[in-house]
């Protein structure tokens, strides 16, 4: 209803400033009726436009706020960070410290531990060579002895096949153990 009365009411103005005798000197009533259409269309337009309006902005306003929440929590860690690091940038010189003391122990201890392994290993090699010693002087000793036999019992062959006395006092004495 509100439309057909519009629509009278424009058409009826418009007619009304159309129907001028000849000559026309403007005045600012002949901006009234533009100024009512511009309203109608204004207002008219606020009325279809006012919800998709409103939803665009609520979506925005929507959209701004996880943003910034985001920023927020972004930024909070980035600060937990930068007081961590600057944690780490004061205790620089003490950590440093704390790192050579813990390597100049630990080159004492390898040193300790290297030494030590090395008179282990000159005692055991030591040993070793002490009882191979040992053990190649015992055969040769044995060696010695066998050859040794070897030539007294050779000689005391010769001795006694040499002299025909001598081998058979040798065989009776033999022969008196055996019986």
């Amino acid at each position: 209803m509100l439309y057909i009365f519009i629509i009278f009411f424009t058409s009826a103005m418009t007619s009304y400033a159309s129907t001028g005798a000849g000559e026309h000197t403007p005045t600012p009533m002949d901006l009234v009726f533009p100024f009512v259409n511009f309203i109608i269309l204004v207002g008219f337009l606020v009325l279809k436009m006012r919800k998709p309006l409103a939803i665009g902005f609520d979506k925005s306003s929507d959209e701004v706020k996880k943003l910034y929440s985001y920023a927020e929590e972004k930024d909070k860690e980035a600060r937990l960070k930068l007081e961590m690091y600057q944690n780490k940038m004061k205790d620089l010189p003490g950590q440093e410290q704390k790192i050579r003391k813990e390597g100049e122990a630990e080159v004492n201890s390898f040193k300790t531990s290297l030494k030590m392994e090395t008179e282990k290993t000159f005692e055991r090699i030591k040993r070793d060579s002490l009882d191979r010693l040992e053990g190649e002087k015992k055969s040769l000793i044995k060696n010695l002895n066998a050859e040794l036999l070897e030539d007294i019992i050779a000689k005391a062959k010769a001795k006694v096949n040499s002299d025909p006395a001598l081998c058979t006092k040798l065989t009776n004495n033999l022969s008196a153990q055996i019986k």
